[in-house]
């Protein structure tokens, strides 16, 4: 009759929300297995991106300490350059005051000649 019917719906219905709960609780589980995996593929690409990280900061480290390294190896050099030039610079200086020097000399030299013939010049005019 109809309470052996309402019985009958409301057994249908419960067996039916059982199946519904069970098929939900196994899509749940599936679920939670899948983000299980995707955390763990997650931690596991995070390790690997920190360490490629901590390489990428170390080579540029390396790389900034080679860069100040070359920087003053390359002032050492041209401090060295400078200072042979500047060194060569004074030789030649003084090799052309030198040379001013013994031209000097010589026109001295020259001059009193010169004065001296002058002198024999007026010397023998005069006699």
């Amino acid at each position: 009759t109809a309470l052996q019917r309402d019985e009958r719906n409301t057994s249908d219905t419960l067996v039916t929300m059982k199946s519904v709960t069970a098929t939900t609780a196994k899509q749940l589980e599936q679920r939670e297995a899948e983000l299980t995996a995707a955390n763990a593929t997650i931690a596991e690409q995070k390790q690997q991106l920190d360490t490629a990280w901590r390489e990428l900061s170390e080579q540029r480290r390396a790389a900034a300490d080679a860069a100040i390294q070359v920087d003053e190896r390359l002032r050492e050099e041209v401090a060295a350059a400078a200072a042979a030039a500047a060194r060569e610079g004074d030789e030649r200086v003084a090799a052309v005051e030198l040379q001013v020097q013994r031209a000097e000399h010589e026109l001295r030299d020259v001059r009193a000649a010169l004065a001296r013939e002058q002198e024999k010049l007026q010397w023998r005019g005069e006699q």
